[in-house]
């Protein structure tokens, strides 16, 4: 009896192992056009049901439907070598994919994050001086992650243009100073001696300077005693008045004493002339009268100023009413344009007659300047803006240079 039960039980394994196996010969079913294998109720095979051993239809490519769960060869998978279908990065993780070569099913596997940026060539975010580091920054061209590097200090200054600190003189070199933009630091240069830079003094003056003429005299440098007779300039000691066209106008208005110029080296020819400094120019060409008035009638002439006697002087005569705003303002320091400028030079000299003149294509009629550029066009004191454009340049700013020479014009007229 024991003998038997284990006979049963043995037949009882070999059984429930061969039910629960699928060999390679078991038939299953594939379509005209399908790439799948099928069990045999599969609803996929409706319209075509063509029988194939299992061993077969895997042989041929056909993989099992995943709807009715067609059978499956059992064996061990054989794993080809793989293939990177999602290649890691510096911060992402990767796949790997392996096909069996005997069924086609596919595993994956992570491949880790590389941890190795792709950087690009950097740029200098902070640009090394000649005492300072520098930066650059690198940035991943895949994850945006930046990483930084030090330039070394280049020890290289970076020179301005320099200036003369000491200026060379007959008897002495110079010295051109110059400064580093980025540290401050400074370094000089000789500048050679210059045997006609001579510091000249008038010791003696044989003939007076008058009008716009100049006077002749005895010079002695006072730094090498050298000796000449030459001209005396009146505006000699501007430093910045050329021999130009305003030269004569600025002489004479230094021997006038109509001006000093702005400190004892500058006229400054080419800065806008005020409405202060206008209306004084002309009170001096007058002789500096005193005004009748006591009574100031405009709000921005204090009594202690340069030119209140001046525009005093102005207002009483008709030569200025003030800007013309409501406030009550003389507008001591507003930029004089050139056609208020004629306009006061006009008035100054008493409204006199006008003449044939040229006319000017932005000098309209009935306005208030027309009677004065007029007046200034037929006297030769002024012929317009020398730009081919036929304008006289109303609305522009009137240099000092331009005032000047407008009053030497119409002084030596009369």
């Amino acid at each position: 009896m024991k003998r038997l039960l284990t006979v049963l039980a043995i037949i009882g394994i070999l059984f429930a192992s061969f039910t629960g196996a699928v060999y390679a010969d078991t038939i299953v079913y594939i379509t005209k056009s399908g790439t799948k294998y099928h069990a045999a109720n599969c609803r996929y095979l409706s319209k075509s049901k063509i029988s194939i051993s299992l061993s077969d239809a895997i042989a041929r490519g056909y993989t099992p439907c995943s709807r009715c769960n067609a059978p499956r060869a059992t064996h061990t998978h054989s794993w080809n070598g793989g293939v990177v279908t999602i290649a890691p990065t510096c911060a992402n993780t990767g796949i790997r994919t392996y096909t069996c070569t005997t069924c086609g099913q596919t595993a994956t596997e992570t491949i880790p994050a590389s941890g190795a940026h792709v950087w690009d060539g950097g740029r200098v975010t902070s640009a090394a001086t000649c005492i300072n580091t520098g930066i650059k920054t690198y940035t991943c061209s895949t994850c945006g992650t930046t990483r930084t590097e030090s330039i070394p200090a280049t020890g290289v200054h970076t020179w301005d243009n320099g200036k003369v600190t000491t200026p060379a003189t007959c008897i002495s070199a110079g010295v051109m100073t110059y400064t580093c933009t980025s540290c401050r630091r400074t370094s000089t240069k000789q500048i050679p001696l210059d045997p006609d830079a001579h510091q000249w003094e008038c010791t003696e003056v044989i003939t007076e300077s008058v009008g716009d003429q100049h006077g002749y005299g005895v010079f002695w440098c006072k730094l090498c005693d050298a000796s000449k007779h030459d001209e005396i300039c009146p505006s000699a000691n501007f430093v910045d008045v050329k021999n130009d066209w305003s030269h004569k106008p600025i002489d004479f208005a230094v021997n006038n004493k109509i001006t000093t110029g702005t400190d004892p080296t500058h006229f400054r020819p080419n800065d806008a002339s005020t409405r202060a400094q206008v209306v004084t120019f002309l009170w001096r060409l007058n002789g500096q009268p005193e005004p009748v008035t006591v009574n100031n009638p405009f709000v921005d002439v204090s009594g202690d100023a340069y030119y209140y006697r001046a525009v005093l002087w102005a207002a009483e005569n008709n030569i200025t009413t003030g800007l013309n705003d409501g406030t009550g303002r003389f507008g001591v320091d507003l930029p004089c344009t050139r056609e208020q400028c004629v306009t006061f030079l006009y008035r100054s000299a008493g409204y006199p007659e006008v003449g044939t003149h040229q006319e000017f294509t932005d000098v309209e009629k009935g306005r208030y300047y027309y009677d004065s550029i007029s007046w200034a066009a037929s006297n030769g004191i002024t012929v317009g803006l020398n730009d081919g454009t036929g304008r006289f340049g109303v609305g522009n700013k009137c240099t000092r240079a331009m005032i000047v020479t407008f009053i030497y014009r119409s002084a030596i007229q009369n």
